[in-house]
């Protein structure tokens, strides 16, 4: 009986054998095939919604309209007029928000090595808010063609900032440190901001369109194209003059 418990107690002390099983491995084949199916899927649904932003609004634009407009543009058509001069600048317009968008994000992302890095957590976004501010208020600029260019230089300088604060101490700019000196200067820049809006009425209006931004009444010009019926009309009335 004492024997039968001794030998209980020892094989419970003892340490484990190792097991001669191989550790199970993971199948690194799927991730390139996951990753080409996420693009198709969403390369697919990035081409339905631009689809449907033509075909949908307030006026009627069949499916066959909007792609005559794509392909075999007929100005006398007037559903294949609001295709091209609305429905496709206010697509590609969407596109390219959304591309720079994504862009950005991916940026900080790489840069700061952290998945949860974005412009408003890092600060730029509220840099180009306070330097839209300051051009509309103090400067009196109305046109977006006119502060946007303030727009970037707050970010940029925003950027250089955060990271400048970021690079003090030991360490380096770690993404602990980009996050906090981030979230400080936005905090910072955003009383600025709110300081001046409430101040200054008029201001405040335009620039609460600047910051919700909007795809409506966007014309061939946002896309740094000239639009077809304005350049055949012109062409049409140079050749009358000619004639």
């Amino acid at each position: 009986m004492d024997a039968a418990r001794a030998s209980s107690v020892a094989d419970a002390t003892a340490p484990a054998r190792p097991s001669s099983a191989p550790p199970p491995t993971r199948d690194i084949s799927r991730g390139p095939s996951r990753l080409a199916a996420g693009l198709v899927l969403t390369a697919a649904a990035v081409l339905a919604a631009a689809w449907a932003s033509l075909l949908i609004g307030p006026g009627d634009v069949p499916a066959r309209a909007a792609w005559n407009a794509i392909l075999d543009y007929d100005p006398s058509v007037k559903a294949q007029l609001i295709a091209q001069e609305v429905r496709i600048p206010r697509t590609v317009a969407g596109l390219l928000a959304g591309a720079a968008l994504g862009l950005a994000g991916a940026i900080m992302q790489g840069v700061t090595r952290n998945p949860l890095a974005d412009p408003g957590l890092l600060g730029v976004n509220a840099g180009a808010a306070v330097a839209v501010v300051v051009a509309i208020g103090v400067f009196g600029l109305t046109s977006p063609d006119q502060y946007i260019w303030f727009g970037f230089l707050g970010a940029l300088g925003a950027a250089v900032l955060v990271y400048s604060v970021a690079a003090r101490g030991r360490g380096g700019a770690t993404p602990v440190k980009l996050a906090l000196a981030g979230a400080a200067t936005a905090a910072l820049l955003g009383s600025f901001t709110r300081a001046i809006l409430l101040t200054q009425r008029e201001t405040y209006e335009q620039f609460r369109f600047w910051e919700v931004g909007a795809l409506s009444g966007r014309d061939a010009r946002c896309c740094g194209r000239r639009s077809r019926s304005s350049s055949s009309a012109s062409s049409s009335r140079s050749a009358s003059a000619r004639a």
